[in-house]
């Protein structure tokens, strides 16, 4: 969830290791997760996390003691070019489930912004800086354009994901077709 405004209250989630760490990260923020069961880890968002989970913390995983549930006035959600962040030692992500989309995705359709960046630095120079800020508490111009094109971006999104279905499902047919007709 993308909040316009510092003064409205979010859904906050409040993860607290065996250890005595803590996190506070918005229910769609997403956070990496060591699964206890299977050993492996994935990004999730943090309304998803539960106990039996393990928070990734400086390289290795802590078990968590609780997690509190509160609603908060606003937050702050930085943009990094590798999509993850470490934020009181806690590795999480930059990203939120704006589009109802996993982490990687999210970060798929980021490229453009990431190549632009790139090749903004390439042409003028390791000094200048494409998506800075001159002042403070606003809005960074990137996550203004996301958050007033939010409903385009959703729309595009999902046509995209049914193009994608209707596309692979005709490929898995033809390609079923195609198998056992003794084509190949």
């Amino acid at each position: 969830m993308f909040s316009l405004y510092s003064k409205q209250t979010c859904p906050f989630y409040t993860f607290t290791t065996v250890e005595g760490h803590q996190i506070r990260l918005t229910d769609a923020h997403f956070i990496v997760v060591d699964r206890n069961d299977t050993g492996s880890t994935e990004t999730i968002c943090a309304e998803d996390v539960n106990l039996a989970h393990h928070l990734v913390l400086l390289g290795r995983t802590v078990p968590l003691a609780s997690i509190q549930y509160s609603q908060l006035l606003g937050f702050y959600s930085p943009i990094r070019l590798s999509g993850y962040l470490t934020v009181n030692n806690f590795s999480t992500s930059v990203y939120s489930d704006v589009l109802y989309a996993p982490h990687d995705l999210i970060h798929q359709i980021a490229i453009p912004f990431r190549l632009y960046y790139h090749v903004a630095r390439w042409l003028f120079g390791r000094h200048y800086h494409p998506y800075s800020m001159r002042s403070h508490g606003e809005l960074h111009p990137l996550s203004a354009f996301i958050i007033g094109n939010y409903q385009s971006f959703k729309l595009s999104f999902n046509y995209y994901l049914h193009l994608l279905e209707i596309f692979s499902s005709f490929f898995i047919i033809r390609t079923t077709g195609r198998f056992f007709s003794n084509e190949y």
